[in-house]
């Protein structure tokens, strides 16, 4: 892990925290990305890493974060891996009810999620606990990163449940197998007619409506 958190450096900005890594060549700053704010940087072995930074304040419901994306904040268009969560990146202002961060995260800082008023759910990918630090890019342990009476709790891949269950940061919260995972709400079927049911198959989230089978993006699937 000590290894790992030479990967952060210094303080960006001063109204949302950013890990920035020792051994960047680098910075490009923050760009929106559609309704998600990065943090973009390049390191000195060219890997391409993206901060999730904060959403729209008209983003609501749930939201999927993918593990990488074609962008260009430079001169170039390169694929970007999502690799962190900075502090405040769920600010008060966020509607985001729930999150799926993907099997890329590493590391979140120890605000990121603290005034999320909103939030219920953070589904987390990654096979290994995320990384939690502080303000001086040290990895920190026993922190509360959920503090609201709106959030519920943790889902991550069942394999390691347990792992994130005896994090010291983590398993603060409540854990359950990524299967379980019920989502409240998807923003992209809003303003569809008819009552909607949500289903779990092979592990994935489903809502029904109509007839009809969505996936959590909004996007019409048939089986």
């Amino acid at each position: 892990m000590k290894k790992f958190l030479l990967l952060f450096a210094a303080i960006v900005s001063l109204t949302m925290l950013m890990p920035q890594k020792a051994s960047a060549i680098e910075s490009y700053g923050t760009f929106w990305v559609g309704d998600i704010q990065y943090y973009f940087e390049v390191d000195n072995e060219d890997f391409h890493y993206a901060v999730l930074t904060a959403f729209k304040q008209e983003v609501t419901g749930h939201v999927v974060i993918p593990e990488t994306f074609e962008f260009n904040p430079g001169n170039e268009t390169q694929t970007w891996t999502v690799t962190d969560v900075s502090a405040n990146a769920f600010g008060a202002h966020c509607k985001v009810t729930s999150v799926d961060l993907p099997g890329t995260i590493l590391s979140v800082a120890d605000e990121s999620f603290i005034n999320s008023t909103e939030l219920e759910y953070v589904i987390i990918r990654a096979n290994v606990p995320p990384v939690v630090y502080n303000s001086d890019w040290e990895e920190i342990t026993n922190t509360q990163l959920f503090n609201t009476q709106a959030f519920k709790g943790v889902y991550v891949p069942n394999a390691v449940v347990q792992d994130y269950k005896n994090d010291s940061n983590w398993g603060k919260s409540k854990i359950y197998p990524i299967t379980d995972f019920q989502a409240i709400e998807s923003p992209s079927l809003q303003g569809r007619s008819g009552e909607a049911s949500k289903v779990i198959r092979n592990g994935q989230l489903f809502i029904e409506r109509n007839g009809k089978t969505y996936n959590a993006q909004g996007a019409q699937v048939r089986f």
